[in-house]
């Protein structure tokens, strides 16, 4: 593993937020729209090796990851790469550590998530993309402001968390880890 931090490729990794159409379907939010923005702001700083756009869709029509990557009108030497099938925040992290595994050596990853997910994304992503050889950093999104009922959401999410994350390991045939340590970095 390379400690040069010049030696390590940067890869942004967004997550993605739904909300319902009238007609039913699976969109992106307006957090999620907000998160896209903050990965162009700043691809043009990183210069990121890849973009990595990740969320499902439960009506089997566009993803959330297809969704944010056709929002996208930042770098157009980026790869965007797609991410379609996590339905969750565990997922998001396990299934990107594939996606990652496709890129040269260990990344420095930043994670692009909305102010109300980041303890969630924090607690999912730092001991996993470290224990994949990655560091990892977090830029979040605070506007639009999540509503009083997303927050009573994200609360009662913290309850899952545990298990939402067992069962997103077993798709990578690994089991949590108790590693400690400083958590990430900030954006």
């Amino acid at each position: 593993m390379h400690d040069d931090p010049h030696t390590r490729a940067r890869v942004l990794v967004v997550l993605g937020y739904h909300e319902f159409g009238a007609d039913g379907s699976h969109g992106i939010s307006d957090i999620c729209r907000a998160g896209v923005r903050r990965a162009e702001a700043l691809a043009e700083q990183l210069k990121p090796r890849a973009v990595v756009f990740t969320g499902w869709s439960s009506t089997g029509g566009p993803s959330e990851g297809e969704q944010m990557a056709d929002a996208w009108r930042g770098r157009d030497d980026v790869p965007l790469i797609r991410e379609s099938h996590a339905v969750n925040t565990a997922e998001n992290a396990v299934r990107t550590i594939e996606v990652l595994r496709g890129l040269d050596g260990p990344l420095d990853v930043t994670v692009v998530c909305s102010i109300r997910h980041f303890p969630r994304a924090r607690y999912l992503f730092t001991p996993l993309y470290r224990r994949h050889g990655h560091r990892v950093g977090y830029a979040y999104v605070s506007s639009p402001l999540p509503s009083a009922a997303l927050w009573v959401h994200e609360l009662g999410s913290i309850t899952r968390m545990v298990g939402d994350r067992r069962a997103a390991l077993e798709l990578l045939h690994e089991t949590p880890s108790g590693a400690t340590g400083p958590l990430g970095e900030y954006i």
